[in-house]
């Protein structure tokens, strides 16, 4: 069970997402309406605690920060530049989960997801922390969100042998 309050992972996200784009980012309250198209990667962390972190992404804000990230104008910017701003927001939000957890923990390589459906848990788990953020931009706001998926061992071993 994940002991990490949310305040906790609050922190974490705001660390992560300041230091790789140079932007404030807030706490928002979830809309309720989601996007069917998302750039996402997850990063899995193994050991005493099991389960992923997922980073999902509006398409056309993905491109803003990738361009950000990389110097580049966001209409000039690929799915490779956003794979990898998105690959190193969710590795940075993994490696400080993992030093909360109780030892031993690990993360893996970040998978980035393709047409993932965003309601949907990884297989074998549960969303156990779903939090939503909001930055202010010039030319208005935007949002992603950041899943806490957790491993049920019994319900996954069942689930695979089937």
């Amino acid at each position: 069970m994940l002991d990490l309050p949310a305040a906790d992972l609050v922190t974490v996200v705001r660390t992560a997402f300041e230091g790789v784009f140079a932007l404030p980012v807030a706490e928002a309250r979830p809309t309720g309406a989601r996007s069917s198209a998302v750039s996402s990667t997850l990063v899995a962390i193994t050991g005493a605690w099991s389960g992923a972190v997922i980073v999902d992404v509006p398409p056309a804000f993905a491109a803003l920060l990738a361009g950000r990230r990389f110097g580049l104008d966001p209409v000039r910017v690929g799915d490779g530049h956003i794979a990898e701003a998105l690959t190193e927001l969710a590795i940075r939000i993994g490696a400080d989960l993992e030093t909360r957890l109780d030892p031993p923990c690990r993360c893996s390589l970040p998978t980035t997801l393709e047409h993932r459906d965003p309601d949907a848990a990884p297989p074998g788990t549960a969303i156990v922390r779903d939090l939503c953020f909001e930055v202010e931009l010039p030319t208005g706001s935007a949002r992603l969100r950041v899943l806490v998926a957790e491993r049920d061992a019994p319900l996954a071993a069942a689930r695979e042998a089937a």
